[in-house]
């Protein structure tokens, strides 16, 4: 869940390996082709395929 309440599932494979946990990273999501959304992590160059959650 991200701070403001939304709910998100990935949808495809990706993943974001790390070597430690992050609390609270800065995430951008945008609408992308086909209706689809997408999510990427500040820092990291990494999308992941979503959809929301209701």
């Amino acid at each position: 869940m991200l701070a403001n309440g939304q709910r998100w599932r990935v949808i495809d494979d990706s993943r974001l390996q790390i070597g430690k946990p992050l609390n609270s990273p800065p995430v951008h999501i945008a609408k992308s082709l086909f209706g689809t959304w997408t999510l990427r992590v500040k820092g990291y160059n990494t999308r992941a395929r979503l959809e929301p959650v209701n």
